[in-house]
């Protein structure tokens, strides 16, 4: 079995998970939760692969690595390395080391709320709200670091 690291921005979490070096193909999709892959480079030896197709769903998280570009990623990827000759191998580094690497942006939605009746300045000058009720939402980014869950 090959070790693999898999990133879930919406949990904010990675994990190792164990790939059928057989059919990595298939452990890939199946762990991604997609039927297209796309591979990205994050350092010199490593690489993810990814839903080539996450950015056309409904998106409820992203990831990113600040250090190497900006790029935001949509769904979950697998984190693996490239050997000299070419030839697909486990990470080189701990998993420690790509959970502070790497970023999470997760969607929150945030209250946005209006005045129902303000009532006159008080002695102070001060107005007070006397009520408010719910205007809408704006969506907003949340940073997040990974957490690394143990298996």
């Amino acid at each position: 079995m090959l070790t693999a690291y898999l990133i879930d921005p919406t949990a904010a979490t990675i994990c190792k998970v164990r790939l059928n070096p057989s059919n990595v193909g298939a452990a890939l999709r199946h762990h991604i939760g997609c039927k297209l892959l796309d591979r990205v480079w994050i350092d010199d030896r490593h690489f993810v692969h990814l839903d080539e197709e996450a950015l056309l769903a409904p998106v409820t998280g992203l990831w990113y690595v600040p250090h190497s570009s900006p790029q935001p990623y949509a769904g979950r990827a697998v984190i693996l390395a490239e050997a000299r000759n070419g030839a697909v191998e486990e990470p080189l580094r701990p998993i420690e080391h790509f959970a502070s690497a790497i970023r999470v942006a997760r969607p929150v939605a945030v209250s946005q709320f209006t005045d129902i009746e303000p009532a006159p300045a008080d002695a102070m000058g001060v107005n007070v709200i006397i009520g408010a009720r719910l205007a809408g939402f704006k969506l907003e980014l949340e940073d997040l670091p990974l957490s690394v869950l143990q298996s």
